[in-house]
C-alpha cells in the first residue's frame, strides 16, 4: 500500500510488475470494510 495524492495504491508485493490498484479515500475505506466483514475471498 502507498499513500497517493488522490488516495491509496495497492499492489501485489510478490508480483510488483503486474501493476497496482488506485483507490479514492472512500473507495479504500469501503475495500477495508469489506475485507473486515469477510466479503472478499482474499
Amino acid at each position: 500500500m502507498a499513500a497517493l495524492a488522490e488516495g491509496r495504491g495497492i499492489r501485489d508485493s510478490k508480483a510488483p510488475d503486474t501493476g497496482h490498484l488506485a483507490l479514492s479515500p472512500s473507495g479504500f475505506a469501503h475495500f477495508i470494510a469489506c475485507v473486515k466483514r469477510g466479503d472478499m475471498d482474499i
